[in-house]
């Protein structure tokens, strides 16, 4: 997971209409995932994605470079 959103449930809601929200959400979500990767501002730690600031490096997330 990259990123994510909550989807309401609501009441009367079918496994349809519950589907069709849920797939809007993901595709209002899937470009900014994508422009995250474009930018090289993820950064794998074990199972867990961190999202780095624009102005951060992975390098400088993992200590390999120093900051000026």
């Amino acid at each position: 997971i990259i990123v994510q959103a909550p989807v309401p449930i609501l009441e009367g809601d079918t496994v349809e209409s519950l589907s069709a929200r849920i797939l809007e959400k993901e595709h209002e979500l899937y470009p900014q995932a994508i422009q995250f990767m474009a930018q090289k501002r993820l950064h794998l730690e074990g199972r867990k994605v961190h999202i780095l600031s624009q102005n951060e490096s992975i390098e400088e997330r993992m200590g390999g470079a120093q900051k000026k």
